[in-house]
């Protein structure tokens, strides 16, 4: 359709080789999706695995995920309802964040030739933000969270041959 011309792009095969080519090797993730459209981010997740910084929308896992010092964000709140004048507000926020915060980040060199700012913000997306979105994270989390509370909930009606269960039958209640 004409009016996605240049803006979309169609990669057929997607699969983990590709991935691997999208996601290593890039400086800053910039993920600006209409809010609250964005979905879970699974690549932006995978790219910081390898030391990619973000630059996102406060929206899918970046809400989550987001650091100060490790990556910037948009805020997650509208200013505006209409999204014509949001896409401005986003636009301009993002070419001063680009301008006056990211951009000398990454040429802030050192003595000896290395962009520490930059470097920082790297190892902080390594410690803080890489190690919450891991599969032994998600598995612990339903495990706690869900599957637990589910066992204690289920010993605790079926005990005694269902008797609490058979109490809230209709005619039975006590």
């Amino acid at each position: 359709m004409p009016q996605f011309a240049g803006k979309v792009i169609f990669l057929e095969n997607y699969d983990i080789e590709l991935a691997k080519q999208l996601v290593r090797g890039v400086d800053i993730w910039l993920n600006t999706p209409t809010r609250p459209l964005e979905a879970s981010g699974t690549s932006g997740e995978k790219a910081v695995m390898n030391g990619t910084i973000h630059f996102s929308v406060l929206d899918g896992w970046w809400v989550e995920g987001y650091h100060a010092f490790a990556g910037w964000a948009l805020p997650k709140k509208r200013t505006f309802n209409n999204q014509d004048l949001q896409d401005d507000v986003d636009a301009e926020t993002i070419y001063n964040m680009l301008e006056y915060e990211i951009t000398p980040a990454f040429y802030s060199f050192n003595e000896q030739g290395v962009p520490v700012e930059w470097i920082s913000h790297i190892k902080n997306t390594m410690v803080r933000i890489a190690p919450e979105f891991t599969m032994k994270r998600m598995l612990d989390d339903y495990f706690e969270r869900y599957y637990m509370k589910l066992w204690a909930r289920n010993k605790y009606l079926t005990s005694n041959d269902f008797e609490r269960l058979r109490s809230w039958l209709p005619g039975k209640r006590t």
